[in-house]
This record gives C-alpha cells, structure tokens and sequence, in this order.
C-alpha cells in the first residue's frame, strides 16, 4: 500500500490508493456485500446459487418433502430420515402378515403378542339373584 492520499469516508482509516474513497476494509466489505441478495427462501443477504437462485443453505431440499435440508451429508429432512429408519427397522409379522417390530420372545409383532383380555367372572346379582356378568354396582345388565 502506498502513502496516505486521504481518509476512509465510512470509517476514517486512511486510504492509499489515488483512485479510492475507501480503505482497504470497507473496500473489501462493500465489494462482499455487492456479491450478496436477499434470497427468497430465508430472506438473508447471501451469495446465490446460479442454478436454483437461493442460497447454499435454501438449496439444500428434502427429496420426498421439499423442506430444507442444513447438513449437505443428508439428503433427508430430519423427519424423513426417522420415519425411513423406522420403516427399515419393521418387519412382516408371520402371524398377521403386517410391517411391525417383532418381539424376541415370540417373533409376532405387538398386537399378535398381547394376550387378549380376560372377561370378568361370574358374580351372583344382588337384585335377581343370578349368577352372571356383572354391569355395575353388584347387578347384571337386565337389572342395571
């Protein structure tokens, strides 16, 4: 750089060039901020992609959901990704012939491995005087 010709009309840093209203850090900070847009996906000031006219970050889209993608490793938005995790994690139960996660203690999924529920027992009706299924408060149904 050469000798002082006159001060930074931004900051008052001297400038050495002849040609120049600038120092040489407003200098390089106006010629980054000309490179820069606004990009319409998030609206900040950045450099544009030629091919899709938003920035770097903006486009990066999910393949099956269109949302944004930050990691450039990924492909996926973070819900995709889990859900194809889960998906790959099923298997087809030999029971219902339906995707699940298979328990290890029967190879069925969890709806073909719960045990089914029990009805109650038969109580004397303390209207009637029956033996049958209770409703409620101590009668059957035909006297509730």
């Amino acid at each position: 750089m050469g000798k002082k010709q006159r001060d930074c009309v931004t900051c008052g840093a001297p400038v050495g060039y002849l040609d120049r209203q600038h120092c040489c850090r407003c200098w390089r900070r106006l010629n980054e901020h000309a490179a820069k847009a606004a990009c319409p996906g998030c609206g900040h000031d950045r450099v544009l992609q030629q091919d899709t006219g938003r920035c770097v970050i903006c486009s990066r889209v999910c393949e099956e959901c269109g949302h944004p993608v930050r990691s450039p490793q990924n492909c996926l938005c973070r819900n995709c990704r889990r859900k194809a995790e889960q998906r790959a994690a099923q298997q087809t139960c030999p029971r219902c012939r339906r995707p699940g996660y298979l328990r290890e203690t029967t190879g069925w999924c969890g709806h073909c491995s719960r045990s089914r529920q029990e009805k109650k027992p038969l109580r004397i009706c303390r209207e009637c005087g029956q033996l049958r299924r209770h409703a409620g408060l101590g009668l059957c149904s035909a006297c509730w």
